[in-house]
C-alpha cells in the first residue's frame, strides 16, 4: 500500500499497478503540533482543522 501523493507518478508510468483501483483504505488523521505562542501557527492550525474533509 501506498498513498496517492507517493504513488501516482508511477501508477502512471506502468511501475505500478493497482491491482484494486476501487478499493480504498480511509486512515484517521490527528493535527499535533508544540504548544508554542505563534500566530502564523495558531492560523495555519485553525485552518487545518476547518479545511480538514473526510472523503
Amino acid at each position: 500500500m501506498i498513498p496517492d501523493l507517493q504513488g501516482l507518478e508511477h501508477i502512471r508510468s506502468g511501475l505500478l499497478v493497482d491491482i484494486l483501483p476501487s478499493c480504498h483504505i480511509g486512515v484517521k488523521l490527528y493535527w499535533h503540533r508544540w504548544s508554542l505562542k505563534s500566530k502564523l501557527l495558531d492560523d495555519f492550525s485553525r485552518s487545518i482543522v476547518k479545511n480538514g474533509v473526510i472523503c
